[in-house]
């Protein structure tokens, strides 16, 4: 049960219900009389925010006359069943009930055919749940915090389409997203936005995410105290992540954390192609970087042009020998390395698994020397052969942990 409301219809048949003189009541009544004080009590904890009156309160609170000065049974019953009628008149009419995990809206649906319908119909802390599947859509949030949960970043697809955001959030809005679990993929628009566009100064939140194949910015947050998680950032076009506070606030904290970034190439040479820090406190802690604007490119992965940085416990490898460019601080437990170390060789498009594509990719390249795209001679004699391709099919699954 999401919400409950009690309207005045309900109110007033309440009222009548427990109205008049009391009889004299009996072991069961007296239960009764014990069950409405409860359920008025509750009622009007739910009016004040969730906060029960103090004993000392109650008689101020609901009771409108002196109760019978003895203290029989009846008396006590008289003034459990006065407070009740008080309280359902004076509470329930207005009463809303709503959990604190918020309302759980499925997509697509019958009530929620599309993404955006169940935006519109959200209020804060509802969770939208998107299934398997892909949503071609974009889709604008304004006004409210809500979570975004997918089915994981390998079942649930979001593609934005052709010169549109994934999803934006406004500049101006001060409200926080969460998104959990959702493949993010195909923006491309040729000025200062994201697939993913939080530009509310909202404390946001982006876990176990993908956004693949993406550009200007795939991922672009203002809020401060924000944190993106353990997602990966595959193949995209420009910079992987922007994290911005506006000039208008002094730089505050935002943190990245058990992050990939994988060949990520940007086409505006004068950006990096990972993470680019405008005005804000950044820690990137626990990330890998890998083939970032390599084999072409500028070999900038992380470029500060405002505010602060620190990286920690991160591996940096095939890309230039200063892929951080800026004022930054060493946090410790970094690696520099001009080759990549690769646990899964035959996982060409870093997918987590040796599948289809890797063996597109294979086939794209037969019979050439395997220099145009670094890897793919698996065995390194010099050509991309039936030997390479028995080794690819032989690693076939999802790649050791």
């Amino acid at each position: 049960m999401r919400r409950v409301e009690i309207t005045a219809e309900a109110g007033r048949r309440f009222v009548a219900e427990i109205g008049g003189e009391p009889a004299t009541p009996n072991a069961f009544g007296r239960k009764l009389a014990g069950f409405a004080f409860v359920l008025a009590m509750a009622l009007h904890a739910a009016s004040m925010g969730g906060s029960f009156p103090r004993p000392s309160e109650w008689r101020g609170a609901f009771v409108s006359r002196e109760p019978p000065s003895d203290n029989t049974a009846e008396a006590q019953a008289e003034r459990t069943m006065r407070a009740a009628r008080m309280m359902a008149a004076g509470v329930a009419v207005s009463a809303v009930i709503q959990t604190a995990s918020g309302a759980d809206l499925a997509v697509p649906s019958k009530q929620y055919p599309t993404i955006q319908a169940a935006v519109n119909a959200a209020v804060d802390g509802d969770v939208i749940h998107l299934a398997q599947g892909t949503f071609v859509e974009s889709c604008t949030v304004q006004g409210k915090s809500v979570s975004f949960v997918g089915s994981g970043m390998d079942a649930t697809r979001w593609e934005a389409p052709a010169g549109h955001r994934c999803l934006w959030m406004p500049f101006g809005d001060s409200k926080a997203l969460a998104i959990t679990d959702i493949h993010f993929t195909g923006f491309d628009m040729p000025y200062n936005a994201a697939a993913v566009d939080l530009e509310s100064t909202g404390a946001h939140r982006v876990s176990r995410c993908r956004i693949s194949s993406s550009g200007y910015f795939s991922l672009e947050t203002f809020g401060p105290g924000s944190i993106i998680e353990d997602c990966e950032f595959l193949s995209n076009t420009g910079s992987g992540v922007s994290m911005t506070i506006p000039q208008s606030q002094s730089p505050q904290l935002q943190t990245i954390r058990r992050c990939r970034f994988f060949d990520n190439t940007n086409r505006f040479d004068t950006r990096a192609s990972a993470i680019a820090v405008y005005n804000t406190l950044l820690r990137v802690e626990n990330c890998e970087f890998r083939r970032n604007n390599w084999p072409s490119g500028n070999g900038k992965a992380i470029q500060v042009d405002s505010g602060q940085l620190t990286v920690q416990g991160c591996v940096f490898c095939d890309s230039s020998s200063s892929p951080i460019t800026g004022a930054w601080a060493d946090g410790g437990g970094n690696t520099f390395t001009s080759t990549c170390t690769a646990p899964c060789p035959t996982d060409l498009v870093h997918d987590g698994a040796t599948n289809g594509a890797d063996m597109a990719v294979l086939l794209n390249f037969w019979g050439t020397n395997g220099s145009q795209y670094p890897g793919v001679d698996l065995n390194s004699d010099g050509i991309v052969d039936g030997t390479d391709l028995a080794m690819l099919l032989n690693a076939w699954g999802p790649c050791p942990q």
